[in-house]
């Protein structure tokens, strides 16, 4: 058996990872460029955190190696195999200028799993929590010195729609840290929910409130229609992948153009933002290679006469990968998924890393940041799905509960 001293080495450890999430978050700003290179290096630090913690982990758990490594085996697999797809893929379209980027891909799956094995605590919780209340009242102070914009606010980020994903980011960790509060610290922790709300609508970034729509439906079928939540998985991976040629396919209809007039009228923008064009470009370009891809790293620019990112995560997998990187990335998924609906009835925070993980799939159907492309992000959404399963509620309380 481990010691409590044994584990606890690990759970100290992942402190190390809070302040660089949140520094890496000046990647992505507006901000003069020594800040935002501030946020470049946390997140390549993130990485290197997590290969030290993840190899403490196994040096701790020596004695019981084969049973730690059976809680996660399907996972483990799911990731050898995506990453031999990555590797053929690679060879195949000698995409050697792109080795580091290939490194820097396993890194973050090494990360993803280190995030899985560390027991997270109400401890990290909580001081993740607080911080994220000061990222919301920093935004309302700047929301009031702009005199209250309501259309396409994006403070100190580079576009409305970046500063969206942070406030549902930020969402995730104030909905369960509540739990773990006393009632004023409840009271308190509802007022920055409410403001993030706020800050989110001023946003009008209508990928995010997608998916906020999708987590909510998803906790509803949780708590009254049980037995469905465990097949939300294979509804919605399919629905996301149709949702892509029923988007080309839309523009110039009846229905599309009754899409475009309701969007415009709740939205005030338009359906059809561009995607269609993007992605049927795109999906062109992926043609010549479409079995294993053109090698990680590929931008849609190289493949297709567009200027922009693919904005959907799916398709940029197929563009590194092909057909044959989008199953075993699909694979994956489902195992990470089957693994947290065995958390739900033992882990509390479980349930809310699965609704949050079925809007993340939603998410990335319209953007890329779950791994090479916006790595700031990746890592608080990875964490977002991973805490679920790591976290343990035996530790002794960090605020007193009534």
């Amino acid at each position: 058996m481990l010691t409590d001293d044994k584990h606890n080495i690990t759970k100290t450890l992942a402190f190390l990872f809070i302040p660089f999430l949140f520094l890496s978050l000046l990647t992505v700003t507006s901000l003069p460029n020594e800040l935002r290179e501030i946020g470049r290096l946390s997140s390549n630090l993130i990485l290197y955190i997590g290969v030290f913690i993840l190899i403490c982990h196994f040096i701790i758990n020596r004695n019981n190696f084969n049973t730690d490594i059976n809680k996660l085996l399907s996972v483990y697999i799911s990731f050898i195999l995506l990453g031999i797809v990555y590797i053929i893929s690679h060879f195949y379209n000698k995409n050697f200028y792109e080795d580091t980027t290939l490194l820097t891909l396993f890194l973050t799956f090494l990360l993803i799993v280190t995030f899985m094995n560390v027991k997270w605590t109400r401890n990290h919780i909580i001081i993740i929590g607080i911080l994220c209340n000061f990222i919301i009242l920093f935004l309302i102070l700047h929301w009031y010195v702009l005199d209250f914009p309501t259309n396409r606010f994006k403070s100190i980020w580079r576009n409305p729609n970046g500063l969206g994903i942070v406030t549902l980011i930020m969402l995730f960790f104030q909905i369960i840290s509540i739990r773990f509060l006393n009632n004023i610290g409840k009271i308190i922790f509802l007022g920055f929910i409410l403001l993030n709300l706020i800050i989110m609508y001023s946003t009008t970034s209508r990928t995010v409130w997608i998916s906020l729509i999708v987590i909510l439906i998803s906790f509803v079928v949780y708590k009254h229609f049980n037995r469905v939540f465990s097949y939300l998985f294979i509804i919605t991976l399919p629905a996301t992948f149709l949702f892509v040629f029923l988007y080309i396919k839309l523009q110039d209809t009846t229905v599309g153009n009754k899409l475009n007039d309701l969007s415009l009228e709740i939205f005030s923008k338009n359906f059809f933002s561009g995607r269609s064009e993007l992605w049927y470009e795109i999906w062109n370009g992926t043609l010549s290679s479409l079995w294993l891809g053109h090698g990680v790293g590929t931008r849609p620019r190289d493949i297709a006469d567009v200027t922009l990112t693919a904005h959907n995560q799916y398709l940029q997998i197929i563009i590194d990968t092909g057909l044959i990187g989008l199953a075993a990335f699909s694979i994956l998924l489902f195992f990470i998924w089957k693994i947290l609906l065995s958390k739900l009835t033992e882990n509390p925070i479980a349930k809310w890393s699965a609704c949050f993980f079925i809007g993340i799939l939603v998410y990335q159907s319209l953007e890329v940041s779950l791994f090479l492309n916006n790595p700031s992000y990746s890592h608080f959404q990875w964490l977002i799905i991973s805490i679920g399963i790591g976290f343990v509620d035996k530790t002794s309380n960090f605020v007193k509960t009534n």
